[in-house]
């Protein structure tokens, strides 16, 4: 049965679904859970008025787990890192390789402004890198969150692998600004 002051006072979307945080989840057994509550709270079988603010939350939940970036984000939050409106975490020192990477654009920018024809390959090359590496960070990050203790985010096991997601989060948005850019530059293009 459903503790509906449970949901009212719960912070996360784990306490809701009664769940320990993890990042490795059995989504099929969430997804009954959840219907099974939206059914306790509809508003036929629940007269109080907090059924849709009841409602509401479940499914701000479910979406959460569901989905695997709103879910490390849950975590993250849980560790004490908000990555609520602007509060991103943004890279302060590029490393090695986004500076190789900043470089290689520089050099696209030029061949653009040249109107030069390697431009196009080479822009495919570098948004082809681009791609890989995010998908490889991402990759790193999720398994990253699946080795981390997040019942005991303070171990030092655990904050070393959530300093590395922290890192590679950077990273990622560092690669989709990139992305954003090329796309900007090709768009010029004619």
């Amino acid at each position: 049965m459903l503790n509906l002051s449970l949901i009212s006072s719960a912070h996360s979307a784990f306490e809701i679904f009664h769940l320990s945080p993890s990042f490795d989840l059995n989504l099929d057994q969430i997804e009954d859970l959840y219907y099974d509550y939206c059914k306790q709270v509809h508003p036929d079988r629940l007269t109080d008025t907090s059924s849709h603010e009841i409602t509401a939350k479940l499914n701000k939940a479910f979406q959460t787990l569901k989905n695997k970036e709103s879910r490390l984000e849950a975590l993250l939050l849980l560790a004490g890192h908000d990555f609520s409106e602007g509060k991103t975490q943004k890279s302060s020192t590029p490393n090695p390789e986004e500076m190789e990477l900043a470089e290689e654009f520089f050099e696209l920018q030029e061949l653009k402004m040249e109107d030069a024809p390697e431009l196009t390959p080479k822009a495919a090359s570098f948004s082809k890198k681009i791609e890989n590496m995010l998908s490889e960070s991402t990759t790193t990050i999720y398994s990253l969150a699946k080795q981390t203790n997040w019942k005991d985010f303070k171990s030092s096991e655990s904050e070393q692998n959530i300093g590395k997601i922290l890192n590679l989060r950077k990273t990622l948005n560092y690669l989709h600004s990139l992305q954003s850019n090329l796309s900007r530059l090709l768009g010029g293009a004619s």
